[in-house]
């Protein structure tokens, strides 16, 4: 079957080539027999495919789903369903060719598996497509095994228009995780229009995602971690390809977040028109060094121009940084990349920004300084409160700072206010708004705000860190806890969870009234679905550790304190650490916990989140400077 072509719209403006938005993908024309449902017979390795008409399939797993997906394109498409479980192509794959408008459904990352294990001398991608077009894979996670092998991939689709990946986790592969391929001849002419998107990626030893000769391809929303190659790559085929030196122009790639990629974590070679929006990498070069957030190179005298970088985050947050620059554009032979105002690229091993590019285009100029106050904060009237905030510029010199109060009660005196972290005195309680503003040497000036409570005199403050990567956790749907991943899904991750924060060391006498308590959070990545969430206090004088035994914390609900209601809006900012990630007043909850008989100040506490939706959050192990920070203020009688 040829593939399809879609178009794609392209504008100019300012001079710059701009991306318009991935053609989607038409549904086909569903078949009688849609949908099968795929399901093991008993323990054994007998699998059918039951069609909404017609005679069920039966057969081994790798047959059935095949005659399925081939009947069902030559009806016109359909959907091939999967439950929950596990679905084990054992030392077998699936190899579909010339498929058309079928759907892969499972019931959910984490949920459906679809794995397999083999060490042939040869790929054994479980999902081996060929010339494949309006394919979906949604809703499920692949795990394929066996030795490395460099070119044997968990989804693999060599040739294939307007396919859409979404809500797939791959956690695990002989090489890559998921790549389009649009190098090969006969049939296999090309690799475009199509969408990966809300997929996680981890644990791979090749590339996260790979757009191989495929053009105006979309990747967005995906987290990427722990992959032995490139996290994103977009490249040219190889001079030895059937279509040599075929670059992947005009793609994008969009508010993906990548940790701990073994090489860059985005690479754009020898091709053209991408643009890299909005992605936040961190903490890359972890298995080969000297590579970088965001890479942009050429090679075999091949160009890479008009590459668009905005908006993006690519940082090292480690003690022993590998990451060596935010973005490196390594060859003259790219020429035009526009480089955004509105990228942070600092904190890296080598610096920002390396440029051998030819007439790169940096928009900035002379940008204002970029002020973070530091997130709101409370105190009483007779402790002064240190301010410890972030100011960076890029020049002329000289740059100055002030402090000053804008709203509250009454005058605020800064021990140095011209200095970036100073401490502020109050005398009357009440509720402040400080400004720190920075202005360079030629005038231009950013500020930012911190709101400060202020309680009366004899009220005590206290903020209490995660520390420990045991002390934040996430129970899943059947009682599985987890205590190591680097995020916190408020609540939902492919299922509904549970999630526990412990907090040792509450030095809060018996009997003292909490006045305010609440748990700040720090976004992780954008999540805007609405959620509503109820927040509790477990109930004890001295709540255990948080153990790896099932059901650990959801056991802890039925002895926790009234639930507290919380609808967060839009976490829209990665990194965000404001009223937005801040959960309700739980001073109601701590009361009743200090006035036990068995509380003693240093014991533990436990807070509890339950509820839908979907507010992700930074875990301490993830990044412990993130972590999630109990601040209470307390009285006594």
């Amino acid at each position: 079957m040829a593939s399809r072509h879609g178009f794609v719209a392209w504008f100019v403006a300012a001079g710059v080539a701009a991306l318009g938005a991935v053609a989607a993908a038409p549904a086909g024309a569903d078949s009688p027999s849609s949908p099968y449902v795929v399901a093991r017979v008993g323990s054994t390795s007998t699998y059918t495919a039951t069609p909404a008409s017609g005679p069920t399939l039966t057969g081994s797993l790798k047959s059935v789903v095949q005659t399925a997906a081939t009947g069902l394109t030559q009806g016109g498409g359909g959907t091939i369903r999967f439950g929950a479980g596990t679905f084990d192509l054992g030392g077998t794959w699936w190899e579909f060719y010339d498929l058309y408008g079928v759907t892969f459904e499972g019931a959910g990352m984490g949920v459906t598996v679809i794995t397999n294990n083999a060490s042939n001398a040869t790929d054994t991608e479980p999902f081996d497509m060929t010339a494949s077009d309006r394919i979906t894979i949604r809703d499920l996670t692949v795990r394929a095994g066996g030795p490395l092998r460099s070119t044997s991939d968990a989804i693999d689709f060599d040739g294939g228009d307007f396919v859409v990946i979404e809500r797939v986790e791959v956690s695990g592969s002989r090489a890559r995780g998921i790549i389009f391929d649009g190098k090969g001849g006969g049939s296999i002419t090309h690799a475009d229009d199509n969408v990966v998107r809300d997929c996680y990626v981890h644990d791979v030893p090749g590339d996260g995602v790979e757009l191989l000769a495929s053009s105006r391809n979309l990747v967005e929303g995906c987290r990427i971690v722990d992959v032995g190659g490139y996290g994103v790559r977009v490249g040219k085929s190889s001079t030895q390809a059937t279509q040599p030196n075929k670059p992947s122009d005009e793609n994008t790639v969009r508010g993906n977040t990548i940790d701990q990629a073994g090489r860059d974590g985005i690479f754009v070679n020898s091709s053209n028109r991408n643009r890299i929006l909005a992605n936040r990498v961190t903490n890359s070069a972890d298995d080969v060094s000297s590579r970088d957030g965001i890479r942009i190179s050429a090679n075999d005298s091949r160009p890479c121009n008009n590459n668009v970088v905005r908006t993006n985050v690519a940082t090292d947050t480690q003690a022993t940084k590998t990451q060596a620059w935010g973005l490196n554009i390594t060859s003259s032979q790219c020429v035009g990349t526009v480089v955004g105002s509105d990228n942070d690229f600092t904190g890296n091993k080598a610096g920002t920004i390396k440029n051998s590019g030819t007439a790169t285009i940096f928009e900035q100029g002379n940008a204002h300084p970029a002020v973070a106050a530091g997130p709101d904060q409370s105190t009483s009237v007779s402790a002064g409160l240190a301010l410890d905030a972030t100011v960076t510029d890029d020049g002329p010199a000289p740059l100055t700072t002030a402090w000053e109060r804008l709203s509250g009660p009454a005058a605020v005196t800064f021990d140095d206010p011209a200095a970036i972290d100073t401490t502020a005195h109050f005398t009357l309680a009440g509720t402040y708004t400080l400004r720190l503003t920075a202005t360079d040497g030629a005038g231009l000036a950013g500020a930012d705000d911190v709101v400060v409570t202020v309680f009366p005199s004899g009220t005590t403050t206290l903020s209490v860190p995660i520390t420990v990567g045991l002390d934040d956790a996430e129970e899943r749907d059947g009682g599985t806890v987890s205590r190591s991943s680097s995020d916190l899904e408020l609540v939902t991750d492919a299922v509904v969870q549970v999630v526990g924060l412990r907090f040792p060391a509450l030095q809060v006498p018996r009997g003292a009234t909490v006045t305010s308590a609440s748990v700040q959070f720090t976004s992780q990545a954008v999540t805007t679905a609405a959620t509503s969430l109820a927040v509790r206090v477990q109930l004890t004088g001295n709540a255990a550790p948080i153990s790896g035994n099932a059901f650990n914390l959801s056991n802890r609900l039925a002895g926790s304190t009234a639930p507290v209601a919380w609808s967060p809006a839009p976490w829209s900012v990665v990194g965000a650490q404001g009223s937005e990630q801040r959960t309700p007043d739980l001073g109601a909850g701590l009361t009743q916990v200090v006035a036990r008989g068995d509380w003693t100040s240093g014991n533990a506490v436990v807070v509890l989140v339950t509820g839908t939706g979907r507010r992700t959050a930074w875990a301490y192990d993830g990044n412990a400077a993130a972590a999630p920070v109990l601040h209470l203020t307390y009285t006594l009688p």
